[in-house]
């Protein structure tokens, strides 16, 4: 009997342990994003922060549409696909269901489409210290890198990076947090 109560108490721990190893993110209404602008205007290198929440308008069982109201950008999630919404233009930016070696093209905001490919996905620990997905993508064309983090944008941009080639000169995103607390942190 007691070999019986410790294999059960073992399970139980083996259970709840691996329901914490990979953390299962879902879109978080209020969740803040924290990113730095940079301008080339007057004075040379200013910087200052902007703060987007994620604002969840619309939800059903397969489908979120959400907005980032400081930025005023609108994306739609259908199951594993999110999309960038601009007028009535629809942009995959994300397909959660990529592996090693698929191909994922981007239609960017200039109307050029750019191919990657999927180098790697695999789970990393983030700044609450739980795991979280990511893919790792590289451009076919120029070997530029980008990297998903499910369901929290990419992560050195944030959530749109349709015009990734760029991004160095127009914002970074430096924070992530969930509920007041914070997720992840670019160390970069």
């Amino acid at each position: 009997m007691k070999h019986i109560q410790l294999l059960f108490s073992i399970s139980v721990w083996l259970i709840i342990l691996s329901q914490n190893i990979n953390a299962q993110v879902n879109l978080v209404n209020g969740s803040k994003f924290l990113k730095i602008q940079f301008l080339n205007q007057a004075p040379p290198n200013d910087k200052f922060a902007l703060i987007d929440t994620l604002l969840i308008i619309k939800q059903n069982v397969d489908t979120i549409e959400f907005l980032l109201t400081n930025s005023n950008t609108k994306f739609k999630k259908i199951n594993k696909k999110t999309y960038l919404i601009k007028g009535s233009d629809s942009i995959l930016l994300y397909d959660y269901d990529l592996a090693p070696n698929d191909n994922f093209f981007l239609k960017k905001s200039n109307g050029q489409m750019d191919s990657f490919v999927v180098d790697s996905v695999n789970y990393k620990k983030l700044n609450d210290n739980k795991n979280y997905k990511h893919w790792y993508l590289r451009n076919k064309s120029n070997d530029l890198k980008i990297t998903w983090l499910e369901n929290l944008g990419e992560k050195n941009i944030g959530w749109d990076y349709s015009n990734y080639d760029l991004f160095d000169f127009n914002s970074a995103l430096k924070a992530i947090c969930i509920n007041e607390s914070l997720i992840y942190w670019n160390n970069g």
